[in-house]
């Protein structure tokens, strides 16, 4: 007697499941493309790069005018060519025939697995994109201490990794991005490839270094991965790895050298790739931008606020509230209205600690709040802020973001970006539906493998700012 036809059923279960949008495969649960959403464009690739057009002048024509002078002649403005390279990304979920048989209640109630299977590839695909929001485009999550004996060290095929860099000098502090499970490559200093011994390392342990809360000075963090191949002993791929750097595995992008040359980007560009002066997240490390040289337009730079030269200090409300003037009152003119403040959880909460009264005066914040019953009274602790009130009396939205380090904001000027977006879905090439026999596999295994194009764009970085050095245990 012939077995269920698993690849008829399971294909036809999530086609099923898919077109009741309960799944979530059109929308990421990822901070900053849900703020932009409805605001900003989207347009579609068509080729490997898109072609921008920014704006890097504006005409000054009024005068005075008094009887028989002659009007004011017109001005040309000036606007300046930008490409931006396609990329794209795939996740996978597999599924053996054994485990749609040891589902729970048998082979015919395997919709639990099949769900779950889904989920846990949704899961993946929105890690994945929040490591790229935070990122620069390159990949690079991390980069190894500058000390080539204690960089790298091996005990009985187990590889601990010394990562060094700060939210300053980098984009964040030692291994914030990094998850156990997580597979990454190890690149030399200039991210050229080292060898396959060092492509798609799998993390099996994650140590986070925090800073501490009476000097805020930067501490290192380390991560662990297994390998047989002898790593660091003479002329092995990482016997000298000071300044080298961990990549997202599959990634291998470059900030373009030159201009008009596309950055070599392999993940969508993000918040440090754009919000920056070329200074701020590591100074160099972003002289190019969609192949223009920052240097050489003021457009391509955003307004920075480094606070304390990479320690965090303290701050107050007044820090953002010129920030926010510098942008709607400088050359940009933008709108109160337009802008948006990303920022990790504990900024929100410290916003929120600092602009509560213990003395009960005005603005104070009531912490125990009567519940309707008298025997019990709810306690209300620090709270994330929701809306940052700019000098104008503008509303701006501050949204959580804690892929965001604890040190910095962003001001984003939310119409300057453009979400580009091509082939959002699973890979079908098979003809046979979202699941598929495993490619090149002869075991009873069915993967159903996504994939997408995505990248990010501005057509200005002049209109958003970043406030560094921030603390959070305010």
């Amino acid at each position: 007697m012939a077995g269920p036809d698993y690849s008829t059923l399971i294909n036809n279960f999530t086609l099923d499941v898919l077109k009741g949008g309960i799944m979530g495969y059109d929308d990421l649960d990822v901070a900053l493309f849900q703020t932009l959403s409805g605001f900003s464009k989207v347009d579609e690739f068509h080729g490997d790069t898109v072609e921008q057009i920014m704006r890097t002048t504006r005409p000054y024509t009024s005068e005075a005018m008094i009887e028989r002078k002659d009007m004011p002649e017109g001005k040309s403005w000036a606007y300046l060519r930008t490409q931006l390279r396609n990329t794209q990304f795939m996740t996978n979920s597999e599924l053996t025939i054994e485990d749609m048989q040891r589902a729970r209640g048998g082979s015919d109630s395997w919709g639990d697995i099949v769900m779950e299977a889904l989920q846990l590839q949704i899961d993946d695909r929105e890690h994945f994109m929040k490591l790229a929001s935070i990122g620069d485009g390159t990949g690079r999550l991390g980069k190894i201490k500058a000390d080539n004996a204690t960089g790298v060290t091996e005990d009985t095929n187990v590889f601990t990794v010394i990562l060094s860099n700060t939210y300053d000098n980098f984009g964040w502090d030692n291994c914030w991005l990094l998850s156990v499970g997580m597979k990454v490559d190890i690149r030399d200093a200039s991210g050229d490839a080292l060898g396959a011994a060092c492509n798609g390392l799998e993390i099996t342990s994650v140590t986070q270094g925090t800073r501490s809360l009476s000097g805020h000075a930067a501490v290192d963090g380390s991560f662990t991965f297994t390998s047989t191949t002898d790593l660091i002993g003479s002329g092995g791929l990482l016997e000298n790895p000071s300044g080298f750097l961990v990549y997202m595995a599959g990634s291998a992008g470059k900030i373009a050298t030159s201009e008009l040359t596309a950055d070599t980007t392999t993940v969508m560009t993000g918040l440090t790739g754009i919000v920056t002066d070329n200074v701020i997240f590591g100074s160099g490390n972003h002289a190019y931008f969609q192949g223009r040289a920052r240097a050489s337009f003021p457009a391509l730079k955003a307004q920075v606020t480094r606070l304390n030269s990479g320690t965090p200090t303290t701050w107050d409300g007044t820090t953002i509230s010129t920030a926010i003037r510098s942008l709607t009152t400088g050359i940009t003119r933008v709108k109160p209205s337009d802008l948006v403040i990303m920022c990790n959880g504990q900024i929100a909460m410290a916003m929120h600690n600092m602009n509560i009264s213990s003395t009960g005066g005005a603005g104070a914040y009531q912490v125990s709040v009567p519940t309707g019953n008298a025997a019990f009274q709810a306690v209300t602790g620090s709270r994330y802020s929701e809306v940052f009130i700019a000098p104008d009396g503008t509303p701006i939205p501050i949204v959580i973001d804690d892929t965001i380090p604890p040190h910095y904001m962003f001001i984003l000027h939310k119409p300057s970006f453009t979400l580009y977006k091509n082939y959002w879905g699973f890979v079908n090439d098979y003809g046979t539906g979202i699941w598929q026999p495993k490619r090149m596999s002869r075991a009873l295994i069915y993967e159903a493998p996504w994939r997408g194009y995505v990248q990010l764009g501005v057509d200005r970085c002049d209109g958003c700012a970043v406030i560094s050095d921030l603390r959070y245990d305010l």
